[in-house]
């Protein structure tokens, strides 16, 4: 386990061993837009009102993946690949899931959890 020593002068935990409350991780999602993650890895193009692009998972000419940024979900028709902002975070970057959400809350600006205890592993 490690810290982050914040500008404030605050320490926030960064671990992979860290599990977020689910109200944390519901607000890093509504913060979130999944098409712009997903801009940074491919082009994305918007037609009859879905957004689309090609795969960032496989090589492909014509798009197959689907973002929709209401649902909060992907989904390639090319190789099946699907899941959420966090999922789509930790196939493209190579992370775990509490890494995931540390990276987006932080790209989203919504603050990390502080550490209360020694002992205390759930935020």
């Amino acid at each position: 386990m490690w810290y982050l020593l914040m500008a404030s002068g605050r320490r926030v935990l960064r671990s992979r061993g860290v599990h977020f409350s689910d109200k944390f991780v519901e607000e890093v999602r509504n913060k979130v837009v999944l098409s712009s993650i997903v801009r940074e890895y491919c082009q994305l193009h918007i037609r009859a009102g879905r957004t689309l692009g090609c795969c960032p998972f496989h090589e492909e000419k014509t798009p197959s993946f689907y973002v929709d940024d209401d649902k909060g979900l992907y989904y390639c028709f090319g190789c099946s690949v699907k899941g959420d902002v966090f999922q789509f975070f930790m196939a493209k970057k190579g992370l775990s899931f509490p890494q995931s959400v540390e990276e987006l809350a932080l790209k989203a600006g919504v603050p990390l959890p502080c550490l209360d205890g020694p002992d205390k592993k759930r935020y």
